[in-house]
């Protein structure tokens, strides 16, 4: 037996899937609590610096963005706290990615680096000087932190799963979470005593 088909023997039972599906909708939320983060301090530079004629557009698109991400945050939540039909489907039909991948959460958190290099860039750094630019590095710094200890959950996270890393989110994971709703119920409340 290969090492990918052990892996996939581990997860054969019920219970193994639900509670991989569950750990996935944590580390999403996660994910999600630090680009919202991410997104708050792009906001927050672009109202303090951006002094183009594109000012407006750009923040109110931050700010959309910003209120998206607490919409699906907020929907992942009530999926943890009470993964009903009517819940996960709210969820799933929010998602804005169908073709979304358990190793793309990988790629993703990886692509946030990009906005940390931005704001912290020297040329940026030249260019905003001052107390409120320091606030904002000292932000991005937190959210760094926060960044690379999750990346390490979602690296042992993606090992222990790795014979289902390729599946699409939606049509299969919260799929399976809605199809087996009572075992998953059942579930949740075992994981809580």
């Amino acid at each position: 037996m290969n090492i990918q088909e052990e892996k996939l023997f581990k997860l054969t039972t019920k219970e193994d899937k639900i509670d991989f599906c569950i750990q996935f909708l944590k580390l999403d939320l996660e994910r999600l609590d630090v680009d919202l983060e991410i997104n708050k301090i792009e906001r927050d530079f672009n109202f303090e610096f951006n002094k183009s004629k594109n000012q407006n557009e750009v923040y109110h698109n931050l700010f959309s963005k910003v209120c998206a991400l607490n919409i699906q945050q907020n929907l992942i939540k009530t999926c943890l706290k009470k993964p009903t039909v009517s819940n996960l489907t709210n969820y799933m039909n929010f998602r804005t990615l169908d073709i979304y991948r358990v190793k793309d959460l990988l790629t993703s958190w990886e692509n946030l680096q990009n906005s940390f290099a931005i704001l912290k860039s020297k040329i940026t750094r030249q260019k905003y000087p001052g107390k409120i630019y320091k606030k904002i590095v000292l932000r991005c710094d937190n959210v760094e932190k926060r960044n690379k200890n999750l990346l390490l959950q979602l690296n042992s996270y993606i090992d222990k799963s790795y014979c289902l890393q390729d599946l699409p989110i939606k049509p299969y994971l919260i799929n399976f979470l809605i199809i087996n709703n009572e075992d998953v119920c059942k579930f949740m409340r075992f994981e809580e005593t």
